[in-house]
């Protein structure tokens, strides 16, 4: 039967022709037709099996998108799961997913880290509810890990394409059990959000606690390093995407931050030696822009004491006048990457979050001109 065959589609990888795969939602999730949950860019398979066996096929529904809308018709749709095959040509398939140019699957498999808050918490929610993803979420607290399961099982009434690893990310036992539940659950991996991140120590070079700086060079740098190693392999294997979230501070040295510098200045070189060496990976960093939370809050709080005053105010002005962003801004750019609108010519590269080039991927068009003047800390 139609709803017996249509989930194999889910199986399917990209490919041109004229039926394409679209995700109209999450099993048991009742959606409206008119809401296009997840664009997929054309998986093809052909003439689609068992045409007219369910009760949605030849139903025509209005689905929008970015650049216009088209009328098109349900060739054959799963009751159970409501993802269905639309009968589209390209031209109307470009008008309505937001990432045609891009490289889809029917539910790329993210990996997240730091994923309890902050940038890495939109990630992952974004992905699962924009971009139908499967999410390996990784964070310390268990109890925010908790709370994405809940998010997921009341924006998607199901938590099963949710998975966590409660654990630090400096530890080995912790990447290798998020590798080994990607894998048991779904069998692959399609992409890293490498964003575990920490600030402190905050100290100039001279009074620094140099066990710290050890410390922050393992959250920041190193872990990455071994989520890399151990996930190289299976992104080979699915041309994968790798986003790691950089800093102004990357490219621009912030007095008593030293620490913090070095780590995202090694972590853009990281990437760039990845998309070296692995030219089946797509790599990027992003510069989210100066985002409130957490870390913000310790800038202003702690940061009087050791920052060169010009800059910390900075940081306050930027808050006091309502110019930081939202996480879920940056977040929504850097998921809509690692699900597959990195283009491979982004590869290597070091990149602020809202330049015109992903200006498609962006949330909405607000003016942030503070994203790209103000060298930021995050």
């Amino acid at each position: 039967s139609s709803i017996q065959a249509a989930p194999m589609l889910h199986k399917r990888f990209v490919g041109q022709g004229t039926f394409y795969s679209v995700g109209l939602g999450a099993c048991g999730n009742t959606n409206n037709d008119n809401e296009l949950v997840a664009a997929l860019n054309a998986p093809q398979f052909g003439t689609p099996a068992n045409p007219n066996n369910s009760p949605f096929c030849g139903r025509k529904v209005l689905i929008n998108g970015p650049n216009g809308s088209v009328t098109c018709t349900i060739v054959d749709r799963c009751e159970a799961c409501k993802d269905g095959d639309l009968d589209l040509s390209p031209t109307a398939f470009a008008k309505i997913s937001p990432l045609s140019a891009g490289r889809f699957i029917m539910h790329p498999v993210i990996v997240v880290t730091g994923a309890s808050r902050g940038i890495g918490r939109a990630v992952a929610e974004i992905c699962l509810k924009t971009f139908n993803a499967n999410v390996l979420a990784i964070a310390r607290t268990e109890s925010a890990l908790n709370t994405l399961k809940a998010y997921a099982e009341k924006e998607l009434n199901t938590n099963e394409r949710v998975e966590t690893v409660v654990g630090d990310v400096t530890e080995e036992r912790v990447i290798d059990d998020a590798v080994d539940k990607c894998l048991k659950r779904w069998g692959r991996i399609d992409g890293l959000v490498i964003n575990a991140g920490v600030l402190e120590p905050m100290a100039t070079i001279a009074d620094v606690n140099v066990g710290e700086w050890r410390r922050l060079l393992d959250v920041n740098l190193l872990s990455a390093v071994t989520l890399l190693k151990k996930t190289i392999p299976h992104l080979r294997s699915t041309k994968g995407r790798v986003i790691a979230v950089s800093s102004g501070a990357s490219m621009k040295a912030i007095h008593s931050w030293s620490a913090y510098c070095v780590s995202k200045s090694a972590l853009n070189m990281l990437i760039r030696c990845l998309a070296l060496e692995e030219p089946d990976i797509v790599a990027v960093a992003i510069r989210p822009g100066v985002v409130d939370t957490d870390m913000q809050f310790l800038v202003r709080t702690g940061g009087s004491k050791v920052m060169d005053e010009q800059d910390h105010s900075k940081f306050v002005g930027l808050h006091t006048s309502n110019q930081l962003l939202s996480p879920e801004e940056p977040a929504h750019v850097i998921a809509a990457l690692v699900v597959g609108g990195a283009k491979k010519e982004y590869s290597g590269g070091y990149y602020t979050w809202n330049i015109e080039e992903f200006a498609e991927f962006m949330r909405k068009k607000i003016p942030s001109p503070q994203a790209s003047t103000v060298e930021s800390g995050e």
